[in-house]
């Protein structure tokens, strides 16, 4: 949707959420029944491949305005991640919810899934991109060597996302003098 409404994909698509609140989701279902979710939460579509849905994608929206595609696949999203995560919720009474990948960049979506589902907690991942993989490798190891009750056990909240030591202006300044 991103490159069909004239951006450029993997770095634009803040500004669909952005122009979604201006639209009306007038595509929504048309886009939506496309993806299913199933038992377990996993999201399928029924395109074949990448550039069968860049085809369909580029053709619905021909006459309509970008703030309404941008509604339609904001909407389509809110629908389908809403059916996704509420199944595994649902089978394990979970309270506290973890997410992690470029999608959850979508505020619009984060707050719908806070306010919508029934939980106590919502985090999202900071490092969305790949460099998440490494940081998701060591908690998955971490995970399988001690357990689930020994991690829940040693949870803490994160206070921010950077390593190293903090630096004073003057340390800086005298650093890179």
């Amino acid at each position: 949707m991103t490159e069909a409404l004239g951006f450029t994909p993997l770095r634009h698509e803040g500004k669909l959420t952005g122009l979604a609140a201006y639209g009306e989701p007038v595509l929504a279902d048309k886009i939506a029944a496309h993806f299913s979710v199933d038992d377990s939460g996993r999201v399928s579509s029924n395109f074949c491949d990448y550039p069968e849905m860049e085809k369909f994608i580029h053709a619905i929206v021909k006459g309509v305005s970008r703030e309404d595609a941008s509604a339609s696949i904001q909407e389509a999203l809110e629908r389908t991640m809403l059916r996704s995560i509420t199944r595994p919720l649902k089978r394990t009474k979970a309270r506290h919810l973890g997410l992690a990948g470029g999608i959850f960049a979508n505020v619009k979506l984060n707050r719908l899934l806070a306010e919508k589902l029934p939980i106590d907690e919502i985090f999202v991942f900071p490092a969305m991109g790949d460099e998440g993989m490494t940081a998701g490798g060591a908690l998955c190891y971490l995970l399988q060597r001690d357990g689930l009750a020994h991690w829940l056990s040693q949870r803490r909240r994160l206070q921010d996302v950077y390593f190293g030591r903090d630096y004073t202006n003057r340390e800086t300044h005298d650093l890179l003098r």
